[in-house]
C-alpha cells in the first residue's frame, strides 16, 4: 500500500492513443492555464474513464488559479455558485447535427446541441468556520483537493500534455485491481453525503468493480443514512440506474440491503406484498435498453417502466393502484407534467392491446412532437421487456415512425429558440381537468374524494376566481383636466406634405 506514496505519478496505466479521447477544448484550457503559470490537470471521472479505455462524456479541470483568474484567462467562462464557486467554460460542439441513423432525434432548442460546458474548479482544502458560517471556498493544493473527493479512482489528476498521472490517494492501484475505495473514513464519508452509497453501487455494477472491504462494511452499516438524502438527488440516481442499464442488479442489491424503504416507502410496501410484481419489476428494469433515451425526452418513459408492475394488477384493485401511484410519485418527486405524460403513455399503449388494429396517430403537429417521441421510445422499451406481447405492435409502428421522421426532423431543426412546446393539458380549455392521480394504470377512476382539492385557481379559464383590482381614486390633478396615466397621449398631427400619395 505504501508503493503509491513513494511514486505518485504513473504513465503506464494510460492506454495507447488516449489523447484521441480527450476533448480538444478541455486540452486547450489546461494548456492555457499551465502557460500562465498555474498547476492544472484534468480530474475526476474523465481521468478514470481514460485509464480504463473509455471515452469520457464530460471533462472537469482542477487548477491552482482562483476562479477570478480563470475567468480572466479563459474566454467565455463564467463564475457560478455562492457557497462553492466554480467556473463554467462554454464551448461550441463540433458534431451537433442530427444523426440520420437514429430513430429518436433529440428535442432541443433549434433541434441541435449547440454548446457544452467544461467545469473548472480551484484546488480546495477542508472548509473552515468563519464566524457562524462554513466557508467552503478555502483554496489549497492538489493533494488537499484529492482528499476531498469521494473515491480513490476519482481522485486522480492527469496532465494531458505529458501523460503524467498525479495520485495522492492510491487510485492507480485501485484501478489496476478494480477496487472501489472511499477516501478517508468510510463511515464518516457516507454520513457526510448519503448519495455516495448509491453512486458506489452504480459504479460497481456499471464498471465491474468490487467494493473494498472497509468501504463495503461501512456502506452496509450506514445504509440508513439514505433517509437523510434529498429526494431530488435520489430521483436523479434512480434515473441514472434506469438509463445506464444497471437497474436490475443495482435494485436487487439495494433490496438485499433493505434500503428501498428509504427511497420510497410506498413502493417498498407494494413490492413486499406482491412477490410476482416484485420479480417482474427487477426483470423489466434489467431488460429495458435505454441506449436511445436522451435527457431532452423527459423522464416520463423511464418512470413508466419503473411503475410498470402496477399495470399487471386486475382492475378490481384500482384503489390500491391509485394510492400506490400517487404516493410513489410524490416520494420520487415525479412532477405534475410527468404524471400527465405517464398517464398519456398508458392510455395510448392500452389502446393497442384493446384493439389489435389500432395505430398511434402520428399527426404532423409540432405541439405533439414530445408525446410522439415518448410513446415510440416507451414502445421500444416494452418490445425488449416482453417481446411476445409487444414486438408485433413495435414492428408496425416502426414503419410508420420511420416515414414520420421525414417530417419530424426538419421541424426540430426549424424550432424557435424557445424550444418545442408541450401539448396542451387535457381539459384545460373545456370541462374539468382529470389529474394523473385520479386514474390508475388500468384507467379506472378513483373514488377517493381527497384526491380532488377543489382548488380552481390553476385553471386559466375561470376568470371569476381571479381577484379584481379596484380603480384608484383620481388625484386632484387628474380632476382638473390633467391627462390620466392610463390615457394614451394624442399623436401629433403630421403635415400633409409628409404623406405619400398612393397611385
Amino acid at each position: 500500500m505504501l508503493k503509491w506514496l513513494r511514486n505518485k505519478s504513473s504513465k503506464h496505466l494510460l492506454p495507447k492513443g488516449y489523447k484521441s479521447n480527450i476533448d480538444p477544448d478541455a486540452f486547450q484550457i489546461v494548456t492555457a492555464l499551465q502557460k500562465a503559470g498555474f498547476e492544472s490537470y484534468l480530474v475526476g471521472g474523465c481521468v478514470r474513464d481514460l485509464c480504463i479505455g473509455k471515452k469520457p462524456k464530460d471533462f472537469d479541470i482542477a487548477t491552482s488559479a482562483s476562479p477570478q483568474k480563470v475567468k480572466n484567462l479563459i474566454r467565455r467562462s463564467f463564475i457560478i455558485g455562492k457557497r462553492f464557486r466554480i467556473v463554467l467554460a462554454k464551448r461550441q460542439l463540433e458534431n451537433d447535427t442530427h444523426d440520420s441513423d437514429t430513430l429518436f432525434p433529440p428535442v432541443l432548442k433549434g433541434g441541435k446541441v449547440t454548446e457544452k460546458e467544461i467545469e473548472i474548479t480551484t484546488f480546495r482544502r477542508e472548509p473552515e468556520m468563519q464566524g457562524d458560517k462554513l466557508n467552503e471556498n478555502v483554496f489549497g493544493s492538489s493533494k488537499d483537493d484529492a482528499f476531498r473527493r469521494d473515491f480513490t479512482v476519482n481522485g486522480l489528476f492527469l496532465d494531458p500534455n505529458t501523460g503524467k498521472i498525479v495520485d495522492h490517494v492510491g487510485g492507480v492501484e485501485d484501478l489496476q485491481h478494480k477496487k472501489l475505495r472511499i477516501i478517508g473514513n468510510p463511515a464518516e464519508r457516507f454520513r457526510e453525503d448519503p448519495i455516495r452509497i448509491l453512486r458506489a453501487i452504480r459504479f460497481c455494477v456499471r464498471s465491474g468493480f468490487t467494493l473494498e472491504k472497509k468501504t463495503e462494511a461501512a456502506l452496509v452499516k450506514e445504509i440508513n443514512c439514505l433517509a437523510e438524502a434529498k429526494p431530488e438527488r435520489v430521483r436523479e440516481e434512480i434515473l441514472k440506474f434506469l438509463k445506464e442499464g444497471t437497474a436490475e442488479e443495482a435494485f436487487r442489491w439495494l433490496w438485499k440491503l433493505n434500503a428501498w424503504h428509504h427511497i420510497s416507502a410506498t413502493w417498498t410496501q407494494f413490492l413486499k406484498s406482491h412477490d410476482e410484481q416484485r420479480e417482474y419489476f427487477f426483470k423489466a428494469c434489467g431488460q429495458m435498453k435505454a441506449n436511445d433515451w436522451h435527457q431532452s425526452f423527459g423522464a416520463a418513459p423511464l418512470f413508466y417502466i419503473f411503475l410498470l408492475p402496477l399495470t399487471t394488477l386486475p382492475r378490481e384493485k384500482s384503489a390500491l393502484i391509485n394510492d400506490t401511484l400517487k404516493a410513489t410519485a410524490d416520494e420520487l418527486k415525479i412532477s405534475k407534467i410527468e404524471r400527465e405524460e405517464i398517464q398519456f403513455l398508458h392510455k395510448s399503449l392500452r389502446s393497442f392491446l384493446q384493439s389489435p388494429n389500432h395505430s398511434f396517430p402520428l399527426e404532423q403537429k409540432p405541439n405533439f412532437i414530445m408525446r410522439q417521441i415518448q410513446f415510440t421510445l416507451t414502445l421500444s422499451f416494452l418490445k425488449d421487456i416482453d417481446p411476445r406481447k409487444w414486438s408485433s405492435f413495435w414492428d408496425s409502428h416502426k414503419l410508420e415512425w420511420e416515414e414520420h421522421l421525414a417530417w419530424l426532423v426538419p421541424q426540430l431543426l426549424d424550432l424557435k429558440s424557445s424550444g418545442p412546446k408541450r401539448p396542451p393539458r387535457r381539459g384545460s380549455s373545456k370541462g374539468r381537468k382529470r389529474s394523473f392521480q385520479s386514474r390508475g394504470p388500468n384507467g379506472n377512476s378513483s373514488q377517493n374524494s381527497n384526491e380532488s382539492t377543489g382548488d380552481n385557481s390553476s385553471s386559466p379559464h375561470k376568470s371569476s376566481s381571479r381577484p379584481r383590482h379596484k380603480r384608484s381614486a383620481k388625484s386632484p390633478a387628474q380632476t382638473k383636466g390633467a391627462p390620466s396615466q392610463t390615457q394614451r397621449p394624442s399623436k401629433p398631427s403630421i403635415p400633409s406634405s409628409h404623406h405619400k400619395s398612393k397611385k
